[in-house]
């Protein structure tokens, strides 16, 4: 499965280079892609458009805030239950 991993870094997130060295690890450990966008938050999670030609590419999308930390490495998403209808 190809996943990527987005995060929106936009101006006034002082915590984004923590938390994005620590969401790109993971990606790394995992194989996922991960992709940083540095725009302001209203433009960055209303680019559909954006999100759309990713997954022409990506069998998942997993976005997440530039304030969101990923704790536990060992866990692939794949590997997550999801509660029956998402």
């Amino acid at each position: 499965m190809k996943v990527a991993v987005l995060s929106s870094v936009s101006e006034g997130t002082p915590w984004a280079s923590m938390t994005s060295a620590v969401t790109a690890d993971y990606c790394r450990r995992h194989g996922y892609t991960f992709i940083a966008r540095s725009l302001p938050y209203v433009e960055a999670v209303a680019d559909f458009r954006f999100w759309g030609s990713l997954l022409g590419t990506f069998d998942a999308l997993w976005c997440l805030d530039a304030d969101a930390v990923i704790t536990n490495h060992t866990r692939r998403l794949e590997d997550l239950p999801l509660r029956p209808g998402m």
